[in-house]
């Protein structure tokens, strides 16, 4: 019966991932990070662009070759025929490390483009000062491309407060019906926003699905079943290798914690006045989110651990990386010792978006497994 109220995000992703892009006219956006109130004042359906496929990535040949496989996907989806960037009313680049520097330059021949600088170090000096600079350019920059009408940032803002609340509540029945969705599904879900065309639509399906598992009895779990905490490089479809050996190796996930998913659990905005306030107070809400894309001397993210051990009891963490993506990697070693003062199993892999591993994953899983239980 759930898969009735289900299938739609998935077939929302589905068609994404394997059909080819509308991209006439839209906003495109390329990197996890930026708020979504500042790009849905712009546009209603920008064309979000945070991964592409494996064959993707393992079929581009224009990144430098130490390039991680999350970069290397991005520029092959870019490439591949399926999106036309010549159509793309603007794009907005995250500039986090060299492959997005050179993707910006490669798709200014074909585009407007306009970069949004992430600041070095989250402790640097007046990294909020920083920025607010960053941000401001690109709002100034939009307006002149996209143009935009009073009362646009507000209806954003209000906008992804019903998201959040969404968000959250589903978050909170999975947890209370762990039988019936699992979290994999709540990303699957999340996912799917950075997938639609019709956010509207989009929040009416995730609100029915809510008012039906609110409605369905609590079901208790009978087997032992070991719950870990996902956390380190993004988890966006369709690099769902992971959570797909989560589940085949019978260990429940209980929340993640990356850029992708973490804007959607934030505490929902108060509403303000006039759209300039409502733009700096959306800036300030994004600080710890942009800190969460890789930053280091930072406790944002170990106090986002903190806060999801405290909520779901997890019997282990598993800290993912996507090979080549060194800011994450780094950030490993603040779990490790978190995890090692709470008693908390901590098991760190590393892997890419292709399947070669696949097999020897599954035993280190297994055997982390074993651990937990």
């Amino acid at each position: 019966m759930t898969e009735k109220f289900t299938d739609y995000f998935e077939e929302t992703v589905g068609k994404f991932v394997d059909g080819k892009i509308n991209c006439e006219g839209r906003l495109a956006v390329i990197g996890a990070g930026l708020p979504p109130e500042l790009i849905y004042c712009f546009d209603s359906s920008p064309l979000w662009i945070l991964s592409g496929t494996p064959a993707e990535a393992r079929e581009c040949d224009t990144v430098p070759k130490d390039a991680d496989d999350l970069s290397r996907s991005v520029f092959g989806m870019l490439k591949s025929g399926r999106c036309e960037p010549e159509k793309f009313r603007a794009a907005v680049i995250l500039i986090s490390d060299d492959n997005s520097r050179k993707l910006a330059c490669e798709l200014k021949e074909k585009c407007k483009v306009i970069t949004v600088d992430m600041p070095a170090m989250y402790q640097a000096y007046d990294m909020n000062g920083y920025w607010q600079k960053s941000l401001s350019f690109m709002y100034e920059e939009l307006k002149k491309v996209c143009g935009i009408k009073r009362g646009s940032v507000k209806g954003a803002v209000s906008f992804m407060n019903s998201v959040r609340k969404q968000v959250k509540k589903l978050v909170s029945l999975s947890r209370k019906h762990p039988d019936i969705i699992g979290f994999e599904t709540v990303m699957t879900v999340v996912n799917s926003l950075y997938c639609t065309d019709n956010k509207e639509e989009w929040l009416e399906r995730l609100t029915a699905l809510n008012e039906y598992l609110a409605a369905s009895e609590e079901k208790k779990i009978k087997r032992n079943i070991p719950g870990i905490i996902l956390a380190g490089s993004p988890v966006y479809y369709p690099n769902h290798k992971i959570l797909r050996l989560l589940k085949e190796t019978d260990i429940r996930l209980l929340s993640c914690i990356d850029p992708v998913m973490q804007p959607y659990f934030d505490d929902e905005m108060k509403t303000r006045k006039t759209d300039y306030a409502e733009f700096y107070s959306v800036i300030r809400n994004s600080i710890g989110n942009i800190v969460l894309s890789g930053y280091l001397e930072t406790d944002y993210a170990i106090t986002k651990l903190k806060e999801e051990i405290e909520k779901t009891k997890p019997d282990g963490v598993i800290f993912h990386v996507i090979r080549g993506r060194k800011t994450e990697d780094a950030d490993s070693v603040l779990f490790e010792k978190l995890c090692e003062n709470k008693g908390i199993s901590y098991f760190k892999i590393e892997t890419d978006y292709q399947e070669n591993d696949i097999e020897q994953l599954r035993l280190r899983i297994e055997a982390f497994r074993e651990i937990l239980v």
